[in-house]
């Protein structure tokens, strides 16, 4: 199995259709990454499901951290 996200730590927030967020940790960690125990600064990715005006996606905004959202997640890990 590749290990896209190595060296990369994510962090997922919201509510996904596609997995629960354990599954979501369990996908991240066999692909080689690191899965925050919450939002830090020092995160490569964060994750967004379904919600609206999240903090967290406003934090990451200003931090520059890469935000993907659910459909962006699924296609890098071949869903």
């Amino acid at each position: 199995m590749s290990k896209i996200f190595d060296n990369f730590t994510l962090y997922c927030t919201g509510t996904f259709r596609s997995h629960d967020k354990s599954e979501l940790k369990n996908i991240v960690e066999n692909l080689g990454g690191i899965y925050a125990k919450g939002f830090n600064n020092s995160l490569s990715y964060l994750v967004v499901g379904s919600l609206k005006g999240s903090t967290k996606t406003s934090k990451a905004l200003e931090k520059g951290i890469k935000i993907l959202t659910e459909d962006e997640f699924l296609e890098m890990i071949g869903e």
